[in-house]
């Protein structure tokens, strides 16, 4: 058999070494995209414990418009959360926007009682200092809403004490707590009239 000739000889090492750098950037990619997800499942756990599920919610998820529960005219994520291959969970997005300083974007978990398993503010405009005291739900603000639920607070009770409500509001601002408790309130009613549609419905793909 002939030895393959110099030109050949290059266009082999070419492939090949073309080959490798796709081989190793697919297998970099894939890393990337796990890192991603696992951070993705750490951050969740802000709004929904890990041990109330089995399934994976960021694959488990769907979109859904209603811009009066939601906040917003835009499809907004619906987090699924399963345990046993039971519903068990939702985490909604949710939009508040008559904040002081502009709009809010919610996280909101709801377990299948219909009380509130955490809140996470995933962006907002206010001033720092003010902005700090919901920024992640570690805060006594957020950390107050968890665990309830329209039996246990009704929704005329949703606001801040300073209405008649249930809640504090912020020295020398009630404007965003306001609204905030609000929105929650409202994504509380819409789970409340539509959990098993919201389970049902079939998954995004990711």
């Amino acid at each position: 058999m002939p030895e393959p000739s110099p030109l050949l000889r290059r266009l082999f090492a070419v492939m090949a070494g073309s080959a490798l750098l796709g081989l190793s950037g697919w297998l970099a990619s894939g890393r990337i995209r796990n890192q991603a997800h696992r951070e993705a499942l750490s951050a969740l756990a802000a709004v929904l414990p890990p041990d109330r599920y089995d399934n994976d919610p960021l694959a488990d998820r769907i979109r859904v418009i209603d811009e009066a529960a939601l906040g917003s005219a835009q499809p907004m994520p619906v987090l699924r959360a399963r345990k046993d291959g039971q519903p068990a969970a939702l985490v909604i997005e949710a939009i508040v926007p008559k904040a002081y300083a502009g709009p809010v974007r919610l996280q909101i978990g709801v377990d299948r009682r219909g009380a509130v398993t955490g809140v996470r503010v995933l962006e907002h405009h206010e001033t720092p200092g003010l902005g700090d005291r919901f920024e992640t739900d570690s805060g006594e603000w957020l950390a107050a809403i968890r665990g309830r639920s329209l039996d246990t607070t009704p929704t005329a009770r949703w606001t801040v004490r300073k209405d008649g409500g249930d809640f504090d509001q912020f020295s020398g601002a009630t404007t965003t707590p306001r609204a905030i408790l609000e929105r929650i309130a409202r994504v509380l009613e819409f789970v409340k009239a539509h959990r098993e549609a919201l389970f049902a419905d079939e998954a995004d793909i990711p």
